[in-house]
């Protein structure tokens, strides 16, 4: 579980620290809106996904404290990691 843990806030730390770089440089004029919104949108998919499979989970499966606390962390990870992709794939691309 440890392991799991720090994994994820790696991946955070790392989405938040291309963020804040690219937020800080690039993020102000209308390119860097469009790729902020397009990143987001990536971003909010996953949050959808991640909300009907916890539903799901909880619905037909009776997890436990730490299943639903491994399942918060994995899925935050991912949330902000698609994020950060977004960020980088859309810079090229845009």
């Amino acid at each position: 579980m440890d392991t799991v843990f720090w994994i994820a806030m790696v991946v955070i730390f790392i989405s938040l620290i291309i963020h804040i770089r690219f937020n800080s440089s690039q993020g102000k004029d209308e390119r860097g809106q469009a790729i902020i919104g397009k990143s987001s949108q990536l971003a909010f998919i996953a949050i959808l996904l991640g909300f009907v499979g916890h539903m799901i989970y909880f619905q037909f499966g009776t997890p436990t404290i730490d299943e639903v606390s491994l399942l918060l962390k994995v899925w935050m990870a991912i949330v902000f990691g698609l994020y950060a992709i977004g960020i980088k794939l859309f810079q090229r691309e845009i």
